[in-house]
């Protein structure tokens, strides 16, 4: 899968969301690439990635939807923001940095 990087999500994934609130069910089965039990925000969020990373272009309905819910400069900052963390993946993946502490893979 395009931007995935253990790395990165093994010293952010989990910490920093649920932090900031993201249920542990979304995260886990993002973890675990299953389908996230996820509806309001986190699905527009979610659908908006998922076609940024799948065809390099977020469908017009996808871009809609966060538009309309966070305003045309949230739907550019959470594209962004997502080729972003893409962006470091690959770099950290080229790199072949080391989990830290020879901590377990957080991806599936």
């Amino acid at each position: 899968m395009r931007g995935t990087c253990r790395a990165s999500a093994s010293s952010c994934a989990g910490r920093e969301n649920r932090k900031a609130g993201l249920d542990p069910a979304i995260i886990d089965a993002i973890r675990e690439r299953r389908e996230p039990p996820a509806t309001g925000d986190e699905a527009l969020v979610i659908t908006f990635c998922r076609d940024a990373h799948a065809t390099g272009r977020v469908g017009d309905k996808a871009f809609d939807a966060v538009s309309e819910r966070f305003g045309l400069d949230g739907a550019v900052e959470l594209l962004v923001l997502s080729g972003y963390y893409t962006m470091m993946a690959m770099v950290l993946n080229t790199a072949g940095l080391p989990l830290p502490q020879n901590a377990e893979p957080p991806l599936k």
